[in-house]
């Protein structure tokens, strides 16, 4: 965890003297590494307790409130976790393996990874040389699409009598990744207008598909 404590008094002193003011005693045990910059210490601890230890109890609640960009991503999560519960509605209405929370659970957490995965490559970019990192988001995608795949493979069932049960749930599990990667990628627009036009072909065709006539 990385805490950053303001200190412009402290930083008025030689380095060795502003860093061991604030420090203290954990200088030696808890921090790996110390960058002054932009008017502040950043200090890389060993977990986060140590990391609390540092910041003046009277600063604490201010350390503890979420930023602007916190709010944004718990936002995006929340859009995907909307749209997602939408087309699980409709696939516990009908009775199938994978309802509700698993729906919302699957495109949430596809916008969470992709906003983590883009996180981490602003910070490694914010303290480490441009030169030494190579990014690609395609990986991240890449990701979700294989534990995607996985889960909705757990939704398909084959009965001996019966035929194949589960594809379609499968498929929805696999489109509301996709709707909550658009989500996070600030197409909010487009995830909305996939999430109902899905709904609507679940419930459309599937009533048709209902009335037909059953294949012998």
């Amino acid at each position: 965890m990385r805490s950053v404590i303001r200190n412009e008094q402290a930083l008025r002193l030689p380095k060795s003297h502003a860093i061991e003011g604030v420090l203290g005693p954990y200088m030696q045990s808890t921090c790996q590494t110390i960058h002054v910059r932009d008017g502040g210490i950043t200090i890389a601890c060993l977990s986060q307790k140590l990391a609390l230890d540092l910041i003046n109890t009277d600063d604490f609640p201010h350390c503890i409130m979420l930023e602007p960009s916190d709010l944004l991503s718990l936002k995006i999560v929340a859009t995907a976790g909307a749209c997602g519960a939408i087309l699980g509605i409709e696939r516990e209405y009908a009775g199938k393996p994978a309802g509700i929370r698993t729906h919302i659970f699957v495109c949430a957490g596809s916008a969470l990874m992709m906003i983590l995965g883009q996180e981490i490559v602003d910070q490694f970019q914010r303290n480490e040389s441009r030169d030494l990192l190579q990014t690609d988001p395609i990986r991240v995608l890449q990701a979700i699409v294989v534990g995607i795949s996985f889960l909705g493979a757990g939704t398909i069932v084959h009965e001996k009598h019966e035929g194949v049960e589960g594809l379609t749930t499968a498929a929805t599990i696999y489109l509301t990744a996709g709707i909550g990667v658009a989500t996070a990628v600030e197409r909010v627009t487009l995830a909305i207008m996939v999430t109902l036009l899905a709904a609507l072909v679940l419930v459309v065709i599937g009533f048709v598909e209902n009335h037909m006539p059953t294949r012998k």
